[in-house]
C-alpha cells in the first residue's frame, strides 16, 4: 500500500519526485560547499571542539567529539564523499522518475534513509545535550520544535519517491495479474491439443504468448492473430 498517491495534495508523484530530487541536489551542493570551506578551517574546528568538551557535559558523545577533534579533515572528507554520492543518486532519481525505473530511484531512497536516521539521532542527542548544559527550557522547547518540524519536512520529502516505487511495483503486479487473466481466458477458448505445458512461454510483460519451438514472425497484437503458433 503506497504511503501517498499525490505530492502536496495536487501534484502527481512523478512530478513530486522530480521536485524532491531538485531540492535534494540543492541541499547536497550547499553541504558540499560548507565542507570545502571547512577543510581550510580544521585547526579552528579542533579548538572549538576542545573548548566545548571542557566546558560542557557531553555525556556519551564525548568519545565521538574527541575522535573528530583529532582528525576533523577525515570526517569532513567522508561527509563530502557521502554527499557526492547523494548528488549522483538525486540525478538518478530525477531520471528514474521520468523513465519509471525503480532501480534508479532506490539508491536515493537508501542514502536518504541513512541521512534521515543520522539526523534523527543528532536531533535527539542535541536536545539531551541542551537539557544537560543549558538551563533554559524555553530554548530547549524552541530547538525541539524546530528540529521536529524540519524532520517532518525531510521525512515527507523522502516518502514521495518511496511512494512512487510502491506505486510502480503495484502497477507491475496489476499488469501481471491482468496479463495472466487474459492468458487464462484465451487459453480456455483454444482447442485441446497435445502440447507439452513446459513448452508454453508465458511472458506477462509482452503481448505474445507462444510455443517455445517456434518464434513468432510478427509483433503481437494484431487483429485475428493467434496467441499460439504450432
Amino acid at each position: 500500500m503506497p504511503l501517498m498517491y499525490t505530492f502536496c495534495t495536487w501534484l502527481p508523484l512523478r512530478l513530486g519526485t522530480i521536485i524532491v530530487g531538485l531540492i535534494s541536489i540543492i541541499q547536497s551542493i550547499i553541504i558540499e560547499m560548507v565542507c570545502i570551506l571547512s577543510l581550510s578551517m580544521t585547526d579552528t574546528i579542533s579548538r572549538e571542539i576542545n573548548k566545548m568538551l571542557h566546558s560542557n557535559n557531553m555525556i556519551y558523545t564525548t568519545e565521538i567529539f574527541k575522535a573528530i577533534e583529532k582528525d576533523p579533515r577525515n570526517y569532513i572528507t567522508n561527509i563530502m564523499i557521502y554527499f557526492l554520492l547523494h548528488t549522483v543518486s538525486c540525478i538518478a532519481l530525477i531520471y528514474g522518475s521520468f523513465k519509471r525505473s525503480i532501480i534508479l530511484i532506490l539508491p536515493y531512497i537508501i542514502l536518504e534513509f541513512i541521512r534521515l536516521f543520522i539526523i534523527i539521532i543528532s536531533v535527539i542527542t542535541s536536545m539531551i545535550l541542551i537539557k544537560m548544559n543549558v538551563l533554559d527550557f524555553l530554548f530547549l522547547i524552541l530547538i525541539s520544535v524546530i528540529g521536529v518540524f524540519l524532520l517532518q519536512i525531510l521525512i515527507y520529502l523522502w516518502c514521495c519517491p518511496l511512494s512512487l516505487v510502491q506505486c510502480l511495483i503495484l502497477d507491475k503486479k496489476l499488469l501481471v495479474s491482468h496479463s495472466r487473466e487474459a492468458f487464462e481466458s484465451n487459453n480456455s477458448a483454444l482447442p485441446k491439443t497435445a502440447v507439452n505445458i513446459q513448452d508454453v512461454v508465458y511472458d506477462p510483460l509482452s503481448d505474445h504468448y507462444g510455443w517455445r519451438p517456434f518464434k513468432p514472425s510478427y509483433s503481437y497484437p494484431y487483429e485475428n492473430m493467434p496467441q499460439y503458433e504450432y
